[in-house]
């Protein structure tokens, strides 16, 4: 199956170094150029350069990868999944999903690329299954390289941009699920220019990979 209709399985710009995010379900931008659904823009300056927390170094990539645990389109994840399962060539698209994201893993330089999770509150939630045959990939592959989340660089342009609690501000820092590149999130997170690539917390990790 390729990037048709109700599906979009992958946008990229196959160049090295290169990132690559994984999130919960396609959005209706049909090419990386295409500034409809502005989640890819935000993507696209990520890649543009962005500080890593873990190498301590400001890293910039010549590639972009964007897939999804499912490669169904829609603007609601909430009920992206189920109308997904729901469709008449649901097995279909999903083992074609699978397939590029199996490619995704064999293909990364375990040296200079970088993957990093952005699936969101909606994927940690509902996409156990769909984790747990990402995951079997990984293993399948026997390829080591860390996993990164949007983390955020001052968080003094949070407690400027609105007057948060000692609560609000530690779910923001310490977020339950990866966050998603979504605008309108970033935008009282200071933008995404105050974003930076940290390493996966650990408990998410262990469920994602497990434990080493």
């Amino acid at each position: 199956m390729e990037n048709t209709g109700q599906y979009r399985f992958i946008l990229r710009r196959i160049n090295s170094p290169k990132l690559i995010f994984i999130m919960q379900n396609s959005s209706y931008a049909d090419d990386i150029q295409n500034n409809g659904d502005q989640t890819i823009p935000n993507c696209i300056k990520i890649s543009q350069g962005i500080y890593n927390d873990q190498t301590k170094k400001h890293e910039k990539f010549n590639g972009i990868e964007v897939a999804n645990l499912f490669p169904y389109k829609s603007s609601d994840g909430k009920t992206a999944l189920s109308n997904f399962i729901g469709s008449s060539d649901y097995e279909k698209a999903q083992e074609a999903n699978y397939l590029i994201l199996k490619q995704i893993i064999n293909e990364i330089d375990e040296n200079n690329d970088r993957i990093v999770i952005t699936w969101g509150k909606e994927g940690q939630e509902s996409c156990k299954l769909l984790k747990e045959k990402f995951l079997k990939i990984i293993t399948d592959s026997k390829k080591e390289f860390p996993f990164y989340e949007l983390g955020i660089k001052d968080m003094q342009k949070i407690i400027d941009y609105d007057d948060k609690s000692e609560e609000e501000l530690n779910e923001i820092a310490n977020p339950s699920y990866p966050r998603h590149p979504m605008p309108s999130a970033w935008c009282k997170f200071g933008g995404i220019e105050n974003a930076t690539l940290k390493p996966m917390n650990p408990e998410r990790k262990i469920e994602i990979i497990g434990a080493e």
